[in-house]
Parts: structure tokens; C-alpha cells; sequence
């Protein structure tokens, strides 16, 4: 299960991704970013064709790290993509409701500790208007979900708000990657909906798809429109698999339809990933 965001640092729970500080540019962990950095050492040393995709990039710390270790072995050649609808969870301009004052309010109230007063205030803030909204629309969020999205609120309210690099927007993510001088134009941006943006994405081949859209339909929508890119020898990985049910059953679903039967191999206690076998 995801924490609550804690004012104290716990080291073993920073490492599985479970606890994250408030300005810092991932949260998957250190056992994630391993993963990131040998399954993209595996395609840059065995030529794996295609570029590198990730799907649902929050503030860019992982697809920033791909993009890092592509620049640290020298690649020139392959392009990262980063999707999101790159909505700043800190901010709604011109929006009284997300003012800084409620804001804080709002992320005080996540912080409370109970299934039942989150699932509450998740469903007040599902019933806004869209214009007062800053996350789509869930059917039938399981505990999980709904305990992810507090976190989110409580972790980029009020006090959080002002920090330097704690940002989602597009232009923050952008300057994100800029901070280490990582943005080109082989970084890639695809701002929207998964279902509107990654079927006319401009991407022939995929090395390394990493899906990290937590909800059914943003897991579907990107194995539906990616999976069949992935070269013999890519990688698939799932962030949070083992996190919300409604990821891991779409990932099921996929598998089962599709006939996938290349085995998992589990990252940490919420990430697993599998591998296309090469061409013989």
C-alpha cells in the first residue's frame, strides 16, 4: 500500500518509494531507478531497437533518469517520450478554490488517517466542476487509489507549495530536465489524455515502455496503444502493479487477451516488468 506522506524521513520506506520528501523529483525508490538504469544498459548494450516511453511522468524524475543514463553512454540517437496531462497539483490559476489558503486546508485534510474521511473528501473533490478539478474522473477507485491521490494533495499543499522543483505543469517538468542539462529535442512531450495523444504519438519502435498511469483505463489505453511497438528484446514495466487492483487488472486483462505469457519479474513491492524475447 502507498503511505501517507510523513513530516519524519524513513529511510527504508524512501528506498522502496513508499515515502517520498515533498520536493524531490520521483517517487519509485531506489530499486525502481536501478531497474530504469539496467533494463536501458540492456538495450543501449544489446541494441535493442526503439526509443524509450513512459506513461504518466509526474514531476519527470524517472524519464529525466532514462534520459540520463542514454546522455551518460553517449547515445545521440534515441528520443525519451514523457506523457502526461502535466497538471500542476499545486495550483489551478484564476481558481479561488485551489488558492493557497484552501489548498493547505485541503492537504491537511488528506493527511487524516482513515479509509472512510479520504474516500469522502476524494468524492467531494470528484463531484467539482472540471474548471475546479485537477485530476480526471475515477469509476469505483479502490482504497489504494484513493489513498495515492490524498497523498498527492497532502504532499503538494500549502507549506510545499513555494519549493523549488516540487512542480507538474508541462513547463515545470520541462525545467526539470533542464536543471540537468538533459532537455533537447530528443525529449519528447505528449501532454493530454493517453487515449488522444499516444495513438498518433510519432513513435515507430519502443525499447522501453513504462507505464505508470495507476487507473484501469490509463494503464489500457497506453498497452493498447504501445505494446505492439516494442522491439524483440524490449522491456514492459508496470510501476504499480502490485499498488491499485485497477492497474494490475488491466495489465491481467492485456496479458490474457493478447496470448503475453513472458514471465514477470517483480522490481520491489508494487513494480514488476517483463522482458520480449529476442529474435531468434
Amino acid at each position: 500500500k502507498v503511505s501517507m506522506p510523513t513530516r519524519g524521513f524513513d529511510i527504508q520506506k524512501r528506498i522502496k518509494g513508499e515515502d517520498s520528501a515533498a520536493n524531490c523529483l520521483t517517487m519509485i525508490g531506489s530499486s525502481r531507478l536501478d531497474n530504469i538504469r539496467t533494463t536501458v544498459e540492456q538495450v543501449l548494450d544489446e541494441n535493442v531497437e526503439g526509443d524509450l516511453v513512459e506513461t504518466g511522468v509526474y514531476k519527470g524524475g524517472s524519464v529525466i533518469f532514462m534520459k540520463a543514463v542514454l546522455h551518460a553512454y553517449g547515445d545521440t540517437i534515441r528520443r525519451v517520450f514523457a506523457a502526461d496531462c502535466f497538471v500542476d497539483m499545486k495550483k489551478n490559476k484564476g481558481n479561488p478554490f485551489f488558492s493557497k489558503i484552501v489548498g493547505t486546508l485541503v492537504g491537511l485534510l488528506a493527511r487524516i488517517p482513515s479509509t472512510w474521511w479520504q474516500r469522502k473528501l476524494f468524492n467531494f473533490l470528484q463531484n467539482l466542476p472540471n474548471e475546479n478539478r485537477n485530476f480526471p474522473i475515477m469509476e469505483d477507485p479502490s482504497d489504494d487509489t484513493v489513498n495515492y491521490v490524498m497523498s498527492l494533495l497532502s504532499n503538494n499543499s500549502g507549506t510545499v507549495s513555494d519549493l523549488p522543483g516540487v512542480g507538474t505543469s508541462l513547463d515545470h517538468v520541462k525545467s526539470h530536465f533542464a536543471r540537468f542539462g538533459l532537455l533537447d529535442d530528443r525529449v519528447v512531450f505528449l501532454e493530454g489524455f493517453f487515449s488522444d495523444t499516444l495513438p498518433k504519438a510519432p513513435i515507430d519502435k519502443i525499447a522501453l515502455l513504462r507505464l505508470d498511469g495507476d487507473t484501469y483505463e490509463s494503464t489500457m489505453d497506453a498497452l493498447n496503444a504501445c505494446y505492439n511497438k516494442l522491439s524483440p528484446g524490449g522491456f514492459c514495466i508496470v510501476d504499480d502493479y502490485y499498488s491499485f487492483k485497477e492497474c494490475k487488472q488491466a495489465v491481467d486483462e492485456f496479458r490474457k487477451t493478447h496470448n503475453i505469457t513472458h514471465p514477470f519479474e517483480r522490481i520491489d513491492d508494487m513494480a514488476v516488468f517483463w522482458r520480449i524475447p529476442m529474435e531468434a
